[in-house]
This record gives structure tokens, sequence and C-alpha cells, in this order.
């Protein structure tokens, strides 16, 4: 690879991680090329990488390669043409300016998928680039730390996005690589366990504080998996000189990972700021809102008054509104 080719092939892959790290700013406030930024450096990023793959005479090799990528983009848009025509005949509703911005957003998907199949065969490294670039959610934990730094209080946590649901998308995704680095560092490194736990707990405040009860789910069942993954993985030459795989080992490994997971939620919950906590209860048990919001005062008392009816009365959760189905209809 020649040094003027490589400065395309550097560039797309430089353009794409700052991508990455820019993806948590979305809010519709922010001006167009800003709100925007990730979408236009993913499409400078395909582009930069096309012109090296002309440039490096790979075309035939490129699709040869990604020919089942590529087959399945083209269905995916195939289906979204058959879709939209059927659509046409029976109600009559041609493609408006959104279904545009739909159909481009599918058309960036693949962009994304292509060139990162593409950086991820070239640089072994790739994938950890990726993980350090989308540690951008650093930011929050600046809010939670100082709830003062901004303006008016958050019900739902939504620091520049336009929804508390895509925050917690974001989350996902760093509170995994913390809980994996946590369970790694639990067998390898244990100097380094308190501080992945510390990560764990920051984030998982975050998490609860969106209060995005699909991400609650998520984050339920996802630790459990990994655990599991990471106790039963297969032995390597270091994990194996630790003793990590014997029967008792595993089954010590199980209850410490699940007694560290569930530590993390009333420990997070504390770091919640005092005005948030009554929120994030009632996202769980809505059906005492009436109670909190007409016979407590002020709301901070709410989540006193929660908890201990909670654990006095034991309900049962309501994970559902009233509200919600009101949407619905």
């Amino acid at each position: 690879m020649s040094s003027k080719k490589k400065i395309f092939f550097d560039f797309a892959s430089a353009i794409f991680l700052i991508a990455i790290s820019l993806l948590i700013i979305r809010n519709n406030s922010y001006p167009w090329f800003i709100k925007r930024s990730s979408d236009i450096l993913f499409l400078l990023s395909f582009l930069s990488f096309s012109v090296y793959i002309l440039l490096e005479r790979k075309t035939k090799e490129w699709f040869s390669e990604n020919k089942r990528v590529i087959f399945a983009l083209f269905l995916v848009v195939i289906g979204l043409a058959v879709a939209s025509v059927t659509n046409y005949y029976i109600t009559g509703s041609g493609i408006d300016k959104e279904g545009v911005l739909e159909f481009g957003r599918f058309i960036e998907v693949g962009m994304i998928i292509l060139v990162t199949v593409a950086l991820a065969r070239a640089d072994a490294n790739f994938v950890k680039k990726v993980a350090l670039a989308q540690l951008t959610t650093i930011s929050y934990l600046a809010v939670l730390s100082f709830p003062g730094i901004l303006n008016e209080r958050m019900y739902r946590f939504q620091l520049f996005e336009n929804w508390p649901s895509n925050v917690s998308y974001y989350v996902l995704v760093t509170l995994s690589l913390f809980v994996v680095s946590m369970f790694r560092s639990f067998v390898l490194d244990r100097k380094k366990l308190f501080l992945f736990y510390i990560g764990c707990l920051l984030f998982m405040s975050i998490l609860l504080w969106t209060q995005s009860r699909a991400g609650w789910l998520t984050i339920a069942i996802v630790p459990v998996v990994v655990l599991l993954l990471w106790v039963f993985r297969p032995a390597t030459p270091r994990v194996s000189s630790n003793g990590a795989h014997g029967g008792a080992k595993k089954i010590g490994l199980i209850l410490c990972g699940l007694l560290l997971l569930l530590s993390l939620v009333p420990l997070a919950y504390l770091f919640l700021p005092s005005y948030v906590k009554t929120d994030v209860l009632l996202r769980i048990y809505p059906q005492y809102r009436p109670y909190v919001y007409e016979r407590t005062s002020p709301l901070e008392n709410g989540s006193t008054y929660l908890l201990k009816n909670v654990l006095l009365t034991n309900p049962p959760l309501h994970l559902s509104e009233p509200s919600r189905i009101f949407l619905w209809k």
C-alpha cells in the first residue's frame, strides 16, 4: 500500500472513530451540522474508503469479500421499495420527506456495516478502538457528580439527546464493557476491580435515571449472560495457572459475580440526586403516584415515603402505566 493511498484509508478509520464518539450528540435543538455530525462523518469515512478501494484497484476483491453483506443490504433496499410501492397503491400516499430520511438511514447503516467489516479486517485492534471511542459517555458522569451543572432539573436523563431511551442505549454499551472488565479483573488483576466496580455503579445510576424500562430489562439479563460466558470460557494458560477452571472455583466465581451484580442497583440508586430518586421509584410503582404528588411535601420526601410503603406492604410491580395505553390507542 503506497503512502498516498494509505492516507485515504487512515483518514476513513480516524473519521469513523470520531463519528462513533459523537453519536451521543443528537438533540434537535442543536445546529444541524452539530446534531448530524456523526452522520456527516460516517459519510466522509465511507467516501474516503471508497477512494482508497478505487486507487488500490481492489474493487473486485472487495465485492468478493463482502458479497454476503452487500446481498443482504440489497434485499433490505428491495423490501423497502416493495413496501413503498404497495403502500402507494393501497393508500395512495407516496414517500414524503420523512420517508426519504428513513431510507437514507437504512443506506447509512449499510455504509457503516461495510466500512466496519473492512476496517476490522485490516486492523486487529479496531474493535478496541471503537470501544474507546464510545467512552464519550463518560461526559454523563459530570451531571451525575454535579447535578447543579444544568440550569434545570432533568426528570429523565436525556443529556445531548432527544429521548432518554436513546441515552440508555449508549449507556448499555459502556456499562457492558465495564461489567466485562470487572469480571476479568476479579480473576486476573483484583487491584483494578474497585475501579471497574465504581464505573459500573456510576453508569448504572445514569441508566436508572433514564427510566428506560427496556434498558433496565436488558441490563438485568446481559451481565448474567456475560458472567456465565466468562466463567465457562475455554481455558487459557494464564487463567488455568490461577486455578479458575475447577468446579468449585466456577461456582465461587458465579456466586461472587452475582453478588457484585446484585449490589449494583441499590448502591447505584444512592448515587442519584435526591429529586431523581422519587421518579425512579415511581417508574416501578406508578400506583403510588397520586400519594406522592398529593400527600408529600416537598417532593424530595417522596422517595422516603415510597421506600417505607414498598418495604412494609410489598406491593406487586407495575411496569405499565395507563398513560402509555392511552398513547397507543
